[in-house]
Order: structure tokens, then C-alpha cells, then sequence
């Protein structure tokens, strides 16, 4: 129930190991009825958790259980921008990328938060795999992807992330 929901994430709250939070949060997911409420408040949690891989895991798992309707997406993209490691940071966003059904609002959000990756290699994997699910939908989305790609020091990563963009 809702309540029984806001008694866990009170109690998660509490938890300092970031495994453990990671654990709970996950099996939360499974368990719990969520409603909005719930949702935002896990994902305000799940940000709090310093694991970078342990972050990571609780958002692919949230993912896996809700998809990523609008109403969470500024949540959850604040949670997954938290995440200082590229590799987890752009494997959290490829993931999203994956979903079925995403709508501009999220792609854009994707483009957005792929533009803190420094990694060159990680942040073109983003943009490449929008591109090749064929999300880039409208010139703003358009758009949004190549000044993500102007971001990109690699003259490589950024041509590869630039022919991907005029294939789709």
C-alpha cells in the first residue's frame, strides 16, 4: 500500500551502507505498490546513494519496473546525473534509450544529461544509440544531439556520433 510504501522509504532513509540502501530500494521496486509520492522519494534516495555502480543498479532497476513515464523523468535524470563514473553514467542512459515507447520529453532529457559525460567514447555511445532507435523524432531533438555532439573533444568519437545523427 501507499502507506506501507512511505514506511520502507522512511526506513531505507536511514540505511548509510550503499549496498543496502541499493538492496531495499530494489526489492522495494518488486514489492510495493508505488504511487507518485513513492516514486519520487526512492529516486530522491536512490541520488543519495555515493555507489556510483550501486546508483547505477537501482536506477536500471527502477527502469525495468516503471519504465520512465514524464512525470518521473526530472527525478530520475537527477538521480542518474548524480552518478560521477561515465561508464555507469552512460549505461544508465542507454538503458533508458532501450525503452519502448519514449517520448520527446525523455529523449530530449537523455541528450541533455548526456552532455555531463566527459568521457568522449561513453558520451558518443549515448548519442549514438538515440540515434540508431531513430528518437531523434523532431529538428529540436535534432538539434539537442548535435550540441550534445559539439561537446565531444574526440574529433573521432564526435564524427562517429555526427554520421550516426545523418543515417537516422
Amino acid at each position: 500500500t501507499a502507506g506501507s510504501c512511505q514506511w520502507v522509504l522512511g526506513l531505507v532513509g536511514q540505511i548509510e551502507s550503499d549496498g543496502d540502501r541499493s538492496t531495499v530500494l530494489v526489492a522495494a521496486g518488486d514489492a510495493l505498490q508505488w504511487n507518485p509520492g513513492c516514486v519520487r522519494q526512492a529516486l530522491a534516495l536512490t541520488r543519495e546513494i555515493d555507489s556510483d555502480g550501486d546508483k547505477a543498479r537501482t536506477l536500471v532497476n527502477f527502469l525495468q519496473y516503471h519504465g520512465l513515464p514524464d512525470d518521473f523523468a526530472s527525478a530520475f535524470f537527477q538521480a542518474a546525473a548524480s552518478i560521477d563514473s561515465d561508464g555507469d553514467h552512460s549505461m544508465v542512459l542507454r538503458r533508458v534509450i532501450a525503452l519502448d515507447s519514449l517520448s520527446d520529453t525523455v529523449v530530449d532529457a537523455v541528450l541533455q544529461d548526456s552532455r555531463a559525460i566527459s568521457s568522449d567514447g561513453d558520451h558518443a555511445s549515448v548519442l549514438m544509440a538515440a540515434a540508431r532507435r531513430g528518437l531523434l523524432r523532431s529538428e529540436k531533438l535534432r538539434a539537442a544531439y548535435r550540441a550534445s555532439a559539439d561537446g565531444i573533444d574526440s574529433d573521432g568519437d564526435r564524427e562517429a556520433a555526427l554520421r550516426a545523427l545523418e543515417r537516422s
